[in-house]
């Protein structure tokens, strides 16, 4: 039975990763809620194939050189070669699961990694030693960040609001992306596109901060501004509310890593595009593999495995010297 739902967690897993629509959405959640251990083991399997992302498919040839993701039809090969080290990571990560809290819920830190994708469609990146734990099922979507920062973009769901939990700080968003930081004696919240609702449990009373009210009241949270939310129930109000400017919120957002969609680009440009990311630096030392075409989702902040996708795939090696990787093709 475990081997079976393993099976299926890491189908879903490679499949999500190529993108869901909303049947298969769906399917996955019905799964998820009515499988025991269904939602451990999926989380796992993300995790696992994480390690070991970028894998690819391999097909380069004169006239169509090309990157790609496996496909779900494809992967196992692939797959099987893996299934040891992918099990020993499960249960290696299993064993680290934080037993102080609630066992439906997942844990996960940023030295696991820095990236989670979410069944619905969300994802969450974690800052440097950022840690959280999540609970999702066909009637919640609920996060509590343990530790650290971590940016959130939120899949729409009106049915299923996306609850963050830092503190004595609650933060429910229906489709939007923010940033919250756990801080010693605060929380900060940056609405970076939409507007969510925010409530600030104090000892005594419940403050709660909606969004039908104006800012001149210290009740509105919407995109480009900032609320830090103060621990010492002594500070008036506990909260301040502030603008922040596009500079500022790009400031603050350096820390996160993006996601590179490639769809046939070439190589030259692909490497440009890691270059403007990454202090390492990418130079095309061979002009032969140049112009060939890459399809894939890529990290930003993956350089080492998107170079063992290029070995992999195209026979594309790398010598590094003086904080460069110089690309060349073994004939």
């Amino acid at each position: 039975m475990k081997k079976n739902i393993e099976r299926i967690a890491s189908e879903w897993a490679i499949r999500e990763r190529e993108g869901l629509d909303s049947a298969e959405k769906e399917a996955l959640e019905d799964w998820l809620s009515k499988t025991p251990e269904a939602k451990e083991m999926f989380n796992e399997m993300q995790k696992a194939w994480d390690m070991f992302e970028p894998i690819a498919d391999t097909h380069y040839t004169p006239e169509a050189a090309t990157v790609k993701w496996i496909r779900p039809a494809k992967v196992w090969a692939i797959a099987a070669l893996l299934l040891v080290a992918v099990s020993a990571f499960v249960f290696k990560f299993s064993n680290q699961q934080d037993t102080d809290f609630d066992s439906s819920r997942i844990s996960v830190a940023w030295n696991d990694t820095d990236y989670i994708s979410l069944p619905d469609g969300s994802s969450i990146d974690l800052n440097e030693s950022a840690e959280i734990q999540y609970d999702f099922d066909q009637q919640k979507r609920s996060i509590w960040l343990q530790k650290g920062e971590a940016y959130f973009s939120v899949a729409k769901d009106e049915l299923r609001p996306f609850v963050v939990h830092a503190n004595n700080t609650v933060i429910t968003a229906l489709g939007t992306e923010f940033i919250v930081n756990l801080k010693a004696q605060m929380v900060e919240l940056i609405v970076s596109e939409g507007s969510v609702n925010l409530e600030v449990n104090e000892p005594e009373e419940s403050i709660i901060i909606d969004l039908a009210n104006d800012i001149e009241s210290n009740r509105v949270v919407h995109e480009k501004q900032k609320v830090v939310i103060y621990n010492q129930t002594e500070l008036e109000k506990g909260f301040v509310i502030s603008l922040v400017s596009e500079e500022q919120l790009s400031s603050l957002l350096a820390w996160k890593p993006e996601t590179l969609v490639f769809k046939g680009a070439p190589l030259s440009e692909v490497v440009a595009a890691f270059n403007r990311y990454n202090e390492q630096q990418l130079i095309i030392s061979d002009d032969r593999i140049k112009e060939i075409q890459i399809v894939a989702n890529l990290r930003s902040n993956k350089i080492n495995g998107f170079l063992e996708t290029l070995r992999i795939t195209s026979n594309i090696f790398h010598r590094y010297e003086d904080n460069v990787y110089y690309l060349y093709q073994m004939d």
